[in-house]
């Protein structure tokens, strides 16, 4: 009767023991379906992390490329800017000079009508 208590107990702990292992391999089951669930949504945010960031690198490409052109625009609105100024510059002094010579063609203007009218 020893014995057939001991065989009693020994199948008991064994089916218990075959439980725990069986409870414990379901629940890594479940586990790795989680991680692959978890694993999948990674894959999926980075995908369209990897989208968002390859997007902004070429609108970085294309604004860069704005902005050299705006640059290159400025830079020869500068030098149109100077180049005007200078023809200013030089429009006001023959402005100048040819309002001294009507003065001075006015003057020998009112001098040869009064010249005129002498006679």
């Amino acid at each position: 009767e020893a014995k057939l208590r001991l065989n009693d107990d020994t199948v008991k702990s064994l089916e218990l023991s075959a439980r725990q292992t069986s409870h414990t391999v379901e629940q890594h089951v479940y586990d790795k379906e989680e991680l692959r669930t978890t694993l999948r949504r990674t894959e999926e945010q980075l995908e369209r992390v990897s989208s968002q960031y390859k997007l902004a690198r070429e609108t970085e490409a294309e604004l860069q490329s704005k902005v050299s052109a705006l640059t290159g625009e400025l830079r020869d609105t500068g030098a149109d800017k100077g180049d005007l100024s200078s023809r200013l510059d030089e429009s006001r002094v023959e402005a100048a000079r040819l309002r001294k010579e009507v003065i001075s063609l006015s003057g020998l203007l009112e001098k040869l009508d009064g010249d005129h009218r002498s006679l």
